[in-house]
C-alpha cells in the first residue's frame, strides 16, 4: 500500500481520507510551506511541501513565517518583490490549515510541537521592522507618484 494515496499505510485512518505524512494524523490537506532568504548578493527560495494535519501544519506554517520574516528582508529585490510575495502564499495556507479540523489523538508519537504564535517569537517580531519599513517606503512612493501627475 502506498503511503501517497488517501489512508495511506495507517490501517486506523478512514480509507478515503488523507493522513498526515509526519503525524498520521488525520483530517490532512496538501500544502506548502515556502521560506525566502534575502542574502545581499543571492537569493534563496525553499519549500516544505507534503499532506499535513492542523497541528503539524501550523508547526512548519510557524517555523516558515518566522525565517521569512526575519531573513527575508536583506536583498533590494527580496524587500520589494520576493518576500511580499511568500509572505502572501503562506497566509493561503494558512487558510487552509484553519479548515481542517483537529486531528485525532497522535497514535505514533510523532505530532509536530507548534511552539509559540508567530507573534510571540522574537525573530519574527524583528522581521517586522523591515516589513513596516518597506510598507512605508510604497506608500511614500505611491503619495509621490500621485502628487507628481
Amino acid at each position: 500500500m502506498s503511503t501517497d494515496e488517501p489512508g495511506g499505510a495507517f490501517p486506523y485512518a478512514a480509507p478515503e481520507q488523507p493522513v498526515c505524512q509526519v503525524c498520521a494524523g488525520a483530517p490532512a490537506a496538501r500544502m506548502a510551506v515556502r521560506h525566502h532568504q534575502g542574502l545581499i548578493v543571492f537569493v534563496l527560495f525553499r519549500k516544505r511541501a507534503g499532506r499535513f494535519c492542523r497541528v503539524c501544519g501550523t508547526a512548519v506554517f510557524r517555523q516558515g513565517m518566522t525565517r521569512t520574516l526575519w531573513q527575508g528582508w536583506w536583498n533590494p529585490l527580496s524587500a520589494l518583490l520576493f518576500n511580499p510575495l511568500t509572505l502572501l502564499l503562506n497566509l493561503r495556507v494558512r487558510a487552509t490549515l484553519t479548515s481542517l479540523s483537529e486531528p485525532g489523538d497522535d497514535l505514533s508519537g510523532t505530532r509536530l510541537s507548534p511552539g509559540k504564535p508567530l507573534l510571540r517569537r522574537p525573530m519574527a517580531l524583528l522581521g517586522l521592522v523591515p516589513t513596516l519599513g518597506v510598507l512605508c517606503f510604497l506608500v511614500l512612493l505611491a503619495v509621490n507618484i500621485v502628487r507628481t501627475s
